[in-house]
């Protein structure tokens, strides 16, 4: 009996306590530079799921914005996607709010 309840609360809670985002309340980063883990001026797919990994259409997300289906996302399919997956997938809408960046286009082309 004990055990059932410690696992359920496990699975309610997490292991640190707190209930883990669901799926799409998962906010994914803004700028393209979070996700070129090798600084490559590219996005492989396995870059993007590593990072997007708590999003549940995280795969989705990613066929959108690799335009040329290369199998990787350039700066410039970024660019060009970003304001389409903002406003009719409401992907990336907490990008613009006070205080993270003034515009879209400051959050996706972020200087390091």
């Amino acid at each position: 009996m004990i055990l059932k309840v410690f696992v359920s609360l496990l699975l309610v809670y997490g292991t640190a306590g707190i209930t883990p985002p669901k799926g799409n309340q998962s906010k994914l980063p803004c700028a393209f530079e979070a996700y070129d883990l090798d600084k490559d001026g590219e996005v492989q797919r396995s870059e993007f799921l590593k990072i997007a990994r708590g999003h549940l259409e995280a795969g989705t997300i990613f066929n959108r914005l690799d335009i040329n289906d290369d199998g990787s996302i350039e700066k410039q399919e970024y660019v060009k996607m970003y304001p389409l997956l903002r406003t009719e997938y409401r992907i990336f809408r907490h990008c613009t709010r006070k205080g993270v960046c003034d515009c879209w286009l400051c959050c996706v082309w972020k200087k390091k």
